[in-house]
């Protein structure tokens, strides 16, 4: 099955630098202006899509809310789509977490080898089967349809790590085609 990826539009945290992960913040006015410019690009291509599914984020809401001003088709919401929570650091800004990390905290930039537990978050295998069994349940239901997925930096990095995808750090204004 085909999916097309892309990552939420900037927030004032991005800007920040302050850690979101499962907390609930609405996109910055330059995450609105590179949103609709994401929504033009997809309106344009070859290969349609044919439905949005998208973390019940806020951000990530608002993102596929204008991107499907262009494309004008079914929209969902899941929550197996979150960002990965990384417990008491959320709402930290980056600096601070690097501080802690430096008094011998676990500040982890891996895709693929993370965990957040100690800090009463997720690790990367609680992140990687919301993803598989989201994956699994919409290749069930819509298995001829072109989905956009809309997420997060972490977990669709990590989604990126599961699919084997060779550069993993995807950007924010990037959007990628996968095979499930």
């Amino acid at each position: 099955m085909k999916f097309i990826v892309t990552l939420h539009g900037e927030t004032a945290w991005n800007i920040g630098k302050i850690l979101q992960g499962q907390m609930d913040t609405e996109l910055h006015e330059v995450g609105i202006a590179s949103t609709t410019e994401k929504g033009r690009i997809l309106y344009a291509r070859k290969e349609k899509v044919m439905r949005i599914v998208s973390s019940d984020l806020m951000r990530s809401i608002q993102t596929a809310e204008i991107i499907n001003q262009f494309l004008h088709v079914p929209s969902e919401t899941d929550a197996r789509l979150r960002e990965c929570s990384y417990g008491s650091l959320e709402g930290l800004n980056k600096y601070h977490i690097e501080i802690e990390r430096v008094l011998g905290h676990a500040w982890q930039e891996s895709y693929e080898d993370y965990d957040y537990h100690e800090y009463g978050g997720e690790d990367y295998s609680d992140v990687l089967s919301r993803h598989i069994e989201l994956l699994d349940d919409l290749k069930r239901r819509y298995a001829r349809d072109i989905i956009l997925l809309v997420g997060h930096g972490r977990s669709m990095n990590t989604l990126l790590h599961l699919l084997d995808q060779k550069n993993v750090h995807m950007k924010r204004d990037e959007i990628r085609c996968v095979e499930y």
